[in-house]
C-alpha cells in the first residue's frame, strides 16, 4: 500500500516489521465465534476465478499536517480472483492486485492471500501488509473470518492473535529492542437496504468492521518501558452489497506512541500520526 511515509514512518520501524528471522506467532480464538447458518453459501462475495473489481481509492492524510496541507492522494486499485489452489484438501482461491501494492486497505488486506468461503463466512489466510518502500507492517492470520453473511449486528466473526519481536532506531542510531502483541477482528454491523456508491445504488448491504490493536514495550538493557500503549491502530469498516462483494471501504490508520520513549526519536520522525483512506467500487468484471 502506498502509504506516505511521513505518517507511518514510525510505526513500521518501531512496532511491527517483522523481518524474516521474527515471523508472528498466530493464534485463532474462535471459541467465542458462532458456527450458526454456516451450512447456507453467501452470496455476498461471487468468488469465482477470475473476476474483479475496480475501485477508486483516496488517501488523507490528517496528522501530522502535510507540507501541501490536507489534499488527498488518489489511486486506482483493481482485485481481481487470480488462482484456485488446494491444500490440506482445502481449496482456496488467491487474490492479487495491480498495481502490485495497492493504496486502499480492503484491496491491500485481500492481496496475495488465500480466501475461501464457508457457508455463510467469507475466511482469509495469509498476512496483512503495508508497504512502504522497503518498510513492511505484517499482521499473519489463519482462517480469518473477514465476513459472515447472517451474522447478528455487534458479534465478533473473527478473532487473530499474534506477537511481534522487532527493534527501533533511535536517535543516536543505536537499534532498541521492541516486542508486543497485536489483536485482530471483525465484527458485524448494521445491515443497509441499498448504499450509494459512486452514481451506482447497491440494494442489501452488510457491513463488517475490522480492528487492529496493538500494544508493545522498548528494552533498553533490563529495563522494560511501554512504547505503544494498546490502541487500535486500524478500524475498517467494509461494505458488502449482494450478489457483487465489496462495493465500499472506510479506514482510519492511526498510531501514538507513548511519552516515556518519545525522546528516543529523531526529531524528524512524528510520534503520532493518522490517515483516513476511502475505497469506492467504480466497475466489475464478472
Amino acid at each position: 500500500m502506498k502509504i506516505k511515509s511521513i505518517l507511518l514512518a514510525s510505526i513500521i520501524i518501531a512496532t511491527i516489521s517483522c523481518s524474516k528471522k521474527d515471523d508472528p506467532i498466530v493464534t485463532q480464538d474462535t471459541s467465542t465465534i458462532s458456527t450458526a447458518g454456516d451450512d447456507v453459501a453467501t452470496t455476498f462475495f461471487p468468488n469465482i476465478l477470475l473476476n474483479s473489481w475496480t475501485f477508486a481509492s483516496t488517501t488523507t492524510i490528517v496528522t501530522p499536517t502535510p507540507a501541501n496541507g490536507t489534499l488527498p492522494t488518489t489511486a486506482t486499485d483493481v482485485l481481481r480472483i487470480d488462482a484456485d489452489v488446494i491444500e490440506n484438501s482445502i481449496a482456496y482461491k488467491i487474490m492479487k492486485t495491480s498495481p502490485a501494492n495497492p493504496m486502499g486497505f480492503y484491496c491491500n488486506m485481500v492481496n496475495n492471500n488465500k480466501l475461501r468461503v464457508v457457508g455463510s463466512s467469507v475466511k482469509m489466510t495469509g498476512n496483512i501488509n503495508f508497504n512502504v518502500s522497503s518498510n513492511p507492517i505484517m499482521f499473519s492470520v489463519k482462517d480469518f473470518t473477514i465476513f459472515k453473511e447472517n451474522a447478528v449486528a455487534g458479534t465478533e466473526v473473527g478473532i487473530a492473535n499474534g506477537i511481534f519481536d522487532t527493534t527501533i532506531q533511535a536517535s543516536n542510531g543505536s537499534a532498541v529492542p521492541v516486542s508486543g502483541n497485536y489483536n485482530i477482528k471483525s465484527v458485524a454491523d448494521v445491515s443497509l437496504a441499498s448504499l450509494v456508491v459512486g452514481n451506482i445504488t447497491y440494494n442489501d448491504v452488510k457491513k463488517t468492521i475490522i480492528t487492529i490493536n496493538i500494544t508493545g514495550n522498548a528494552n533498553l538493557g533490563t529495563t522494560s518501558i511501554a512504547a505503544l500503549l494498546a490502541q487500535d491502530v486500524v478500524v475498517s469498516t467494509q461494505y458488502y452489497a449482494k450478489g457483487v462483494g465489496v462495493i465500499k471501504a472506510e479506514t482510519i490508520i492511526k498510531y501514538e506512541f507513548a511519552p516515556t520513549v518519545a525522546s528516543l526519536f529523531p526529531a524528524t520522525v512524528s510520534t503520532t500520526g493518522r490517515q483516513d483512506i476511502t475505497e469506492n467500487l467504480t466497475s466489475k468484471t464478472f
